[in-house]
């Protein structure tokens, strides 16, 4: 068997496998756009143009004085349902079958997830003005209290 005719025999293989022919011209773009926008941010973060590690941590100042960088669970999840939401979103789009329902889902996640952010940030200022200690992660003992 020839090189050519084995090339031959094995893409058609692969196309009967993964059924590509099946697929839209749309599919192809959806997914050439988020290579793209993946390719995009990671020549930014390497480049120093962007953190993109910001988007998932958050820096405090503890009671001692030191600043800590940790990864904060409340940014990792809204991170994390932004991408996966965002891609059902524009597939949904290309496909012409986005329903009212999801686009109104995607927009109260996001609206109520920032709202929520901003009564916390409220919040948390107006207990620094009462003079409430701030909260500290690696005590593990009230303040004041004898071990």
């Amino acid at each position: 068997m020839d090189w050519l005719a084995f090339a031959s025999s094995f893409i058609e293989r692969i196309n009967k496998t993964l059924k590509l022919d099946e697929y839209f011209i749309a599919d192809w773009l959806y997914l050439a756009l988020l290579l793209t926008a993946i390719l995009c941010l990671w020549r930014g973060q390497r480049a120093g143009v962007i953190n993109l590690w910001d988007t998932v941590r958050t820096t405090k100042k503890g009671q001692d004085g030191q600043y800590r960088t940790y990864t904060d669970g409340r940014k990792l999840f809204e991170v994390g349902a932004f991408v996966v939401m965002t891609c059902g979103f524009s597939y949904l789009v290309i496909q012409g079958k986005l329903t009212e329902f999801y686009a109104a889902i995607y927009v109260s996640a996001f609206v109520t997830a920032r709202s929520l952010r901003d009564r916390e940030q409220r919040l948390n200022r107006a207990l620094d003005g009462q003079g409430v200690p701030p909260f500290n992660p690696d005590q593990t003992i009230a303040p004041g209290a004898k071990p």
